[in-house]
């Protein structure tokens, strides 16, 4: 037994060399299913098992975003019955709502990792352009065109309901 700081001998490079084989199984790196990835797979089919928070987001706010499209739709095409202004008022409505998410999905979910301030900022700018794009197409809509308004906010409000539904209740599977 060896008292103080002197070099290892060779036995120790042994050892550790041993305890290295052991352990081995410990050196899993990216998720893979063996100690290292087989150089045979090409990048494109390596399966990195990470998740990515940013990307389900964007997948789950562009699937909210169909769901209140076809909402808009369906809204629209119920209003056909009083006519094809109030169709019309409701499908401008329920849309400038779908145009407006899906900007504010692109301004503060298209950016990738980024700080918690810039994040923020993203998010906050993404929601003064929707809101700023929903009015001003509601005004050229009310104002320019003359649509009535009952349908348009009826065509908003239905939109703006299965947005949110369908980012609550929409995707139980990914969390």
């Amino acid at each position: 037994m060896r008292i103080g700081g002197g070099a290892p001998g060779p036995g120790a490079r042994i050892r550790a060399a041993a305890v290295v084989a052991q352990k081995s199984r410990l050196l899993y790196f990216r998720g893979f299913a063996g100690p290292f990835c087989p150089p045979d797979l090409p990048i494109s089919r390596r399966d990195p098992r990470v998740h990515d928070p940013v990307a389900a987001g964007r997948r789950t706010a562009f699937r909210a975003i169909a769901v209140q499209a076809v909402v808009a739709g369906l809204v629209a095409a119920a209003f056909l019955v009083q006519g094809p202004r109030h169709a019309l008022a409701a499908g401008v409505g329920g849309m400038a709502l779908v145009a407006g998410h899906a900007l504010a999905a692109t301004f503060a979910l298209g950016g990738g990792i980024v700080p918690a301030r810039v994040a923020f900022g993203r998010l906050l700018l993404g929601i003064l352009g929707k809101w700023s794009l929903v009015v001003v197409v509601l005004a050229i809509a009310l104002g320019a065109w003359r649509l009535p308004p009952l349908p348009m906010l009826a065509g908003l409000v239905a939109g703006l309901l299965a947005y949110f539904v369908a980012l609550n209740f929409g995707n139980r599977n990914e969390r």
